[in-house]
């Protein structure tokens, strides 16, 4: 198996210079995917067992997709998550915050995707075998299962990031959604068509239980990445296996190494 060096120091350069802005790039070992902070511009990156390089770009990629196009600031996916709980119950929209922000972040991971790989081509690579690789080690949950099976919004979600390697079908009723979403150019028209898209899940899904950790038409198939708030961030700085411009093989897990030292990570390629 071939050995890639990881330099995160080099890494973290392509994100600044992909943003346009000194954006604080961390990586930790405990992140379950990569996320940005539209209130800190904190972007964290996951560090996963074999990581091949097209991956760490791939998710770069994606995390400056939100830097540059998702609207900075707390307020708007504040009020964009209000108003598209709203269509679940209008009287009570706590309960119904997490399913909603599943429901804008898969939407604007399709605007987004889109419009990173338009303002710089030579993504568009990284993006196809990253989501190669992602398909290969089962990172959307499918597992032996019929992909059609799942929930109509991880059915989205699979359809527009693994595409025709895990094929999905959708009903005539859910198929003005697909292409719905597919259009959407604008936050406007992402907050517009989580809308329309909640007032169609509202009339099968129940209430989350207050124990529920995760959100019910979200749940099965993962997020590449997200974008969240402060009141969102989980303490990276705590969990970092290193600090963000420490450079080292993304799958030794031994992360101790610093400065500009780099070492070998198996590939997964």
């Amino acid at each position: 198996m071939p050995i890639e060096i990881v330099n995160r120091n080099a890494k973290n350069t392509l994100a600044r210079l992909l943003a346009g802005e000194n954006l604080e790039v961390q990586h930790v070992a405990q992140a379950a995917t990569a996320s940005f902070n539209m209130e800190s511009r904190v972007l964290t990156l996951p560090v996963w067992v074999d990581m091949p390089h097209d991956l760490i770009d791939m998710l770069i990629g994606h995390e400056v997709g939100h830097a540059l196009f998702t609207p900075p600031g707390v307020e708007p996916l504040f009020t964009a998550v209000e108003r598209v709980a709203a269509k679940f119950d209008p009287a009570e929209t706590g309960p119904w915050y997490g399913l909603a922000k599943d429901i804008l972040n898969v939407i604007e991971d399709v605007r987004i995707e889109r419009m990173i790989q338009s303002k710089y081509p030579g993504l568009i690579r990284n993006f196809r075998l990253a989501y190669d690789h992602l398909v290969r080690e089962d990172f959307f949950g499918v597992g032996d299962r019929d992909p059609n099976t799942m929930n109509f919004l991880d059915r989205l979600n699979i359809h527009y990031k693994a595409e025709s390697r895990l094929p999905v079908t959708f009903s005539a009723e859910e198929a003005p959604f697909v292409d719905l979403i597919a259009r959407a150019k604008t936050w406007k028209d992402v907050v517009a068509a989580a809308e329309t898209l909640a007032e169609y899940l509202a009339k099968t899904v129940e209430q989350p239980k207050p124990q529920d950790s995760e959100p019910q038409a979200g749940s099965d198939a993962s997020q590449v990445g997200s974008y969240e708030t402060s009141g969102d961030e989980s303490s990276a700085d705590e969990s970092s296996e290193t600090s963000s411009d420490e450079a080292e093989g993304t799958g030794s897990g031994e992360g101790d190494e610093s400065g500009d030292e780099a070492e070998g990570t198996g590939s997964g390629e």
